[in-house]
């Protein structure tokens, strides 16, 4: 396993010098059998979300929304319909005992439990106050691209975050000094970034995101818990004054964030998990249909706040809500993969904390990867529903990722650029590289669990138009292993 570890590193480095040829499928072994299972490559049983193109206007997103949920909607809901393979919501409710009843959903997922406060540990010792004298930084991929951590310094200030506090030490002296303790929101899971006397805390919401009165639902939040991305601005430029707080927050899961320069992009992903469907009592299909019917009625009166997601920016106890991305910030992939929404937020950290600039797109979101110029997000491919009723149908053995590529100027908002599709499935942020413009992925083909009939792929991409071509690729490597 290490040899394997060793040789992909090394072709990593090297691989931008791959033919500019796109190769044929390597015909090695630890391929599936295409007769034992379904190819996810066709159009029929898997949607690759490229070509993005984003919406004119709010009344034909909403149309699309409704008319893609429409066809999908069942008896218990969306059932998962668009989620990619690994994660899953379970929309029914006991049964009732009843031929033909239909009951509203009650299921309310429990919110994450935040770690205890166990308190901090003092800083003791003496520390270097000579303020030109070194410090270490977080540990980052690229250089130049600084990512979140729970501790970090500038030299003078030593600041930890735990939970929904956030401590900030001064180390100047002989011995260092607590200058404040600050409780944030309730969240869990916080990270942060420090710039030019402000700090950044990014976490977890626990349970409902305050909105103004002003946001419409078809539904009030509260049917389920609702995943919300919290990040709290902290003024410390003052030092004679008291810490000034804003808060941002988002629907949806932070998938990570970078900063570069004063340039914070912050990516989330969100699925709408507010839509009062109904299930039906039991498996009575006259139940099942008449709930089907009630769900579709469900979506043609829902409203865009229902699908997309919405943030909320609270300053000074005044809170400001609105929808997160424009329509025509909005992009559309070419076939459906799903109903979430992945959404690439840009902040200017010289200016203070609001809603910020967003492009989205209209897919899922679970790896970021970013160089000073650009960022890539990758999501499983989007697999029909449909597919899982087929005795055949393999997804752990025949795996491929969507990989989605936004510009990141200096100063200037992210902007959707390509998106590409590889074979396989990544490990994490530390299997995508860029060098001259070229793309590099690690990929490991077959079943990512066991390792059973499992390959290895190193491949290569450089941006054409909307597409992400694919330019060069090694392959048949740590057959049966895993990266």
């Amino acid at each position: 396993m290490r040899r394997l570890l060793a040789l992909l590193t090394f072709i990593m480095l090297i691989a931008s010098a791959c033919s500019n040829s796109a190769p044929t499928a390597s015909s090695s072994g630890g391929s599936p059998d295409p007769d034992a299972v379904i190819d996810l490559g066709s159009d029929d049983d898997i949607a690759f979300a490229s070509a993005l193109k984003p919406f004119a206007e709010c009344s034909s997103l909403l149309d699309h929304l409704k008319a893609e949920a429409s066809e999908r909607v069942g008896p218990w809901g969306l059932n998962g319909g668009g989620y990619y393979f690994g994660d899953d919501v379970d929309l029914a409710v006991e049964d009732s005992g009843a031929d033909d009843s239909v009951e509203l959903n009650q299921g309310v997922p429990e919110a994450p439990a935040a770690a205890g406060d166990e308190g901090f540990t003092e800083i003791s010792g003496s520390v270097d106050g000579d303020s030109e004298g070194s410090y270490s930084s977080t540990n980052v991929q690229e250089l130049g691209v600084d990512e979140p951590d729970i501790v970090k310094t500038d030299g003078k200030r030593i600041y930890v975050v735990k939970d929904n506090r956030l401590i900030v030490f001064d180390v100047t002296g002989a011995e260092p000094q607590r200058l404040h303790d600050i409780t944030l929101g309730d969240g869990w899971g916080s990270e942060m970034f420090i710039t030019d006397g402000k700090v950044y805390v990014m976490g977890q919401g626990n349970g409902e995101m305050p909105l103004a009165a002003d946001v419409a639902r078809t539904s009030e939040p509260g049917g389920y818990y609702v995943a919300s991305t919290m990040i709290t601005e902290v003024d410390l430029s003052d030092a004679e004054a008291e810490p000034q707080l804003r808060t941002l927050y988002i629907e949806g899961s932070s998938v990570s964030a970078r900063l570069v320069g004063s340039d914070l992009r912050l990516v989330v992903s969100t699925f709408p998990n507010n839509l009062p469907f109904v299930a039906p009592g039991n498996n009575n299909q006259k139940a099942q249909d008449r709930a089907t019917e009630v769900n579709k009625e469900v979506i043609a009166e829902s409203t865009l706040e229902d699908w997309l997601p919405s943030y909320s920016l609270v300053v000074n106890g005044e809170t400001s809500s609105g929808l997160l991305a424009e329509c025509n910030e909005v992009n559309q992939p070419a076939t459906f993969a799903g109903f979430g929404s992945l959404s690439v937020v840009s902040l200017d950290t010289n200016t203070p904390l609001d809603n910020g600039n967003v492009t989205s797109v209209l897919s899922e979101g679970q790896t970021v990867y970013a160089s000073t110029e650009s960022l890539y997000v990758t999501t499983n491919s989007w697999i029909d529903p449909a597919s899982w009723n087929d005795p055949e149908f393999r997804p752990s053995n025949d795996w491929s990722t969507s990989i989605h590529k936004f510009s990141t100027p200096v100063g200037a908002p992210a902007s959707y650029q390509a998106s590409g599709k590889v074979d396989g499935m990544l490990l994490n942020q530390f299997s995508m590289s860029e060098h001259k413009e070229i793309f590099r992925v690690a990929t490991t083909d077959g079943n990512p669990w066991d390792g059973d009939g499992s390959e290895s792929f190193v491949t290569t991409f450089e941006q054409r138009g909307e597409e992400l071509v694919q330019v060069g690729q090694v392959g048949g490597l740590g057959k049966g292993e895993q990266i």
